[in-house]
């Protein structure tokens, strides 16, 4: 099977993550921007949906 990488849309899921806040020299946020591409999603590595 054949590994499909897409380009990370930080301007898109960025807005939405629980981690906005942080700066972004902080862990979780470096490590997502260390990495620009994904296996099989375009969401950060460590994104998740900021919940109210």
């Amino acid at each position: 099977m054949e590994n499909l990488y897409f380009e990370v849309d930080f301007e898109k899921y960025c807005k939405t993550c629980e981690h906005k806040d942080l700066d972004e020299r902080c862990d979780p946020c470096c490590e997502c921007l260390d990495h620009g591409s994904n296996t099989q999603s375009e969401k950060p590595v460590n994104w998740k949906e900021k919940t109210q």
